[in-house]
């Protein structure tokens, strides 16, 4: 659970490990942050030490003050397609930690304009199911929730290949803080 202690609001999101002290996240969970703060299922926070968010994705790396976790998750090299299974991690509405299972529907260009791909996935989420990964049947990340599409009920994720670059150092600039 990402804790979002922003200027004049509060706000919460979901994120996953890819290091002992790195998480992926949306880049709209940490946006107008004074602080950041991570709360793990088992309830320790962890200091959000700062973090980088992506020129051209809505994506956030953060990096922890303390390394914390053991096992990180693995990046899927391959992409997603359509009727594949996908599972949602996250902490819907702020918690508690939910699982839900579902297909991908399609993978279609970004409606924003960005030039990326957006899987559309038949499962269900909501406000603070964004930043979660989205995973395969090996437990690969194959994307990240971003956003529920209001016009099917689809959960909407960024592809794990921008999940690569922006661990990879590509195209981010710093997390500014409010």
């Amino acid at each position: 659970l990402v804790h979002n202690q922003g200027c004049g609001f509060e706000a919460t999101g979901s994120a996953f490990a890819v290091a002992s002290d790195e998480l992926v996240t949306n880049e709209h969970v940490v946006e107008g942050a004074r602080a950041l703060s991570i709360v793990t299922a088992t309830g320790h926070r962890v200091a959000v030490q700062s973090w980088v968010v992506s020129k051209s994705d809505d994506l956030a790396l953060l990096r922890l003050s303390k390394p914390l976790f053991d096992h990180p998750v693995d990046i899927a090299v391959d992409p997603t397609v359509p009727g594949n299974l996908v599972v949602v991690i996250g902490y819907p509405l702020g918690g508690p930690l939910t699982v839900g299972r579902g297909r991908v529907l399609d993978v279609t260009p970004d409606p924003s304009g960005s030039g990326s791909e957006t899987i559309q996935a038949s499962v269900d989420i909501l406000p603070g199911n964004s930043g979660g990964p989205l995973l395969d049947i090996h437990g690969q990340v194959v994307g990240v929730v971003r956003a529920i599409d209001l016009n099917n009920g689809s959960a909407q994720a960024i592809p794990s290949a921008q999940v690569s670059d922006l661990i990879a150092g590509k195209s981010t600039r710093p997390g500014q803080p409010c």
